[in-house]
């Protein structure tokens, strides 16, 4: 198994056991798909395989949201990543 694809993994696993707020976070119940998405791809960056501008491109975003979703990421972990306007109604 390469080493990208361990981390992919590790990834995976980390996205499955996550926990929030006293509770189990079920990625699949709470997440959407892009979510999921950019909390892989930001390990990715965490574990210094890819570059933030790299990280960015894959996510479609700029380097600075990409810097801004990592600093929450470090903070609060994959709950971070989750919309929050979800649930709300717009304006």
């Amino acid at each position: 198994m390469s080493a990208l694809s361990q981390i992919e993994m590790s990834a995976i696993d980390k996205l499955a056991a996550v926990k929030k707020r006293g509770r189990h976070f079920d990625m699949e119940e709470h997440m959407s798909q892009q979510e999921a998405k950019r909390g892989q791809i930001l390990v990715l960056m965490e574990a210094g395989k890819i570059s933030r501008q790299e990280g960015a491109k894959r996510m479609g975003i700029t380097p600075r949201h990409a810097r801004r979703l990592a600093k929450r990421y470090r903070i609060d972990g994959l709950p971070g990543l989750i919309n929050k306007q979800r649930g709300k109604p717009s304006n």
